[in-house]
């Protein structure tokens, strides 16, 4: 049985699930015991009103026990948020709001795992650098997601990387080009790519359709996960607006009152919000093609995205835009588009089964990536 703290920048129970969530209940699941611990709130925090910030402040200090061997724990820190932060990291290489969380963390540490030494830290969020001070562990792991300097737009991030991979003892990349950028910082570390993988039970197994889908009669087209400059949103309302028989889906946390102003009069264009994460595969399955409508934004050639094995797992063919990554993976029943009216309609004429789209996708489980993880971090 080992000792894990994940460091992540997604805490769990909200709307996001990513890949640090499904390691850590895997590894519990396994018998090791697991700490996720994810960026922290500041007094800065409690001037924002959107609803992902409110519920951060909710739970920030207190433990959220996911099953017996994980905790979630999201720190309050009084130090500054990242975006405040990074000129002062700049310039005295210290990170005042991770430091300040040292006596919380470690006495969160002792009262889960009876000791203040663990055994594996594995690092997601750079802007958490710092923490690879503030933790004893046996062996610290950084394990990237993202080109994070590319898609956060600052430079700093850079910096942040260098003195959290100086510590490490390993690197996971998430993708090729993730994992290209972070050995370059340190070609003598061990390394691997681990891409990220799926639920595939959660998303396969047979649901029944959603009540709000008996208004959406005829092919439906869905887009899931976050709506940010890394999405292509404009193609999402030329496809809408172009295949009026087409019912346009996008799951996703986004300003309700915007999208009522601009795109009320698109009748066959439904933003739903946010879905549970248990409620999503419904939604995704009574779909006839999934959108995956990349922008240009320069962080997408690093994307290892997760919903492109959920969409699959639950029996949907894949409309992309073209990335050296995805290509690169060579994976059936995924097309890419120049023009996505197009490649959307000439997806739905194939008309594929499910069961097909489905068959071997199994194979990305996340319980097979653990064993990757571990069996790394053991060898290091």
């Amino acid at each position: 049985m080992k000792k894990i703290l994940f460091v992540s920048h997604t805490f769990m129970g909200g709307p996001f699930v990513v890949g640090s969530h499904h390691l850590a209940r895997t590894f519990s699941e396994l018998g090791h015991k697991v700490i996720h611990l994810s960026t922290p709130v500041t007094p800065i925090h409690h001037l924002k009103k959107d609803n992902i910030t409110k519920m951060k402040i909710a739970r920030s200090n207190e433990i959220n026990q996911i099953n017996e061997n994980l905790i979630d724990y999201i720190p309050f820190s009084i130090g500054l948020p990242w975006s405040m932060m990074r000129p002062i990291y700049n310039n005295l290489k210290i990170n005042f709001s991770v430091l300040f969380l040292k006596s919380n963390i470690q006495k969160v540490i002792k009262s889960f795992f009876d000791t203040l030494e663990i055994d594996y830290l594995i690092i997601d969020q750079p802007t958490m650098v710092g923490i690879e001070n503030l933790v004893t562990a046996k062996k610290i792991i950084y394990r990237a997601t993202d080109l994070y300097a590319e898609m956060m737009n600052d430079t700093s991030i850079l910096n942040a990387e260098k003195n959290i991979i100086k510590k490490a003892d390993g690197l996971i990349g998430t993708s090729k080009p993730v994992l290209n950028h972070i050995t370059a910082m340190n070609e003598e570390l061990p390394s691997l790519l681990v891409e990220n993988g799926v639920n595939f039970k959660h998303f396969s197994e047979e649901r029944e359709m959603p009540h709000l889908y008996q208004n959406f009669i005829g092919k439906r087209a869905i887009y899931a996960g976050a709506i940010d400059e890394r999405l292509d949103l404009n193609a999402i309302i030329d496809l809408a607006k172009s295949n009026p028989d087409v019912h346009t889906i996008v799951i996703g946390p986004l300003n309700e009152e915007t999208i009522k102003d601009q795109y009320k009069n698109i009748k066959n264009l439904h933003f739903l919000g946010s879905i549970d994460y248990n409620d999503l595969p419904a939604y995704l399955q009574y779909a006839d093609v999934a959108l995956l409508p990349l922008s240009n934004h320069k962080a997408n050639n690093g994307r290892s995205p997760m919903k492109l094995y959920e969409y699959l797992a639950a029996g949907l063919p894949v409309v992309t835009k073209k990335t050296d990554e995805l290509v690169n993976r060579n994976e059936k029943n995924i097309y890419f588009y120049e023009n996505i009216n197009e490649t959307v309609r000439e997806v739905i004429s194939l008309n594929l089964q499910k069961n097909d789209v489905k068959e071997n996708i199994g194979k990305y489980g996340w319980e097979q990536k653990a064993k990757l993880v571990y069996e790394f971090a053991e060898k290091l």
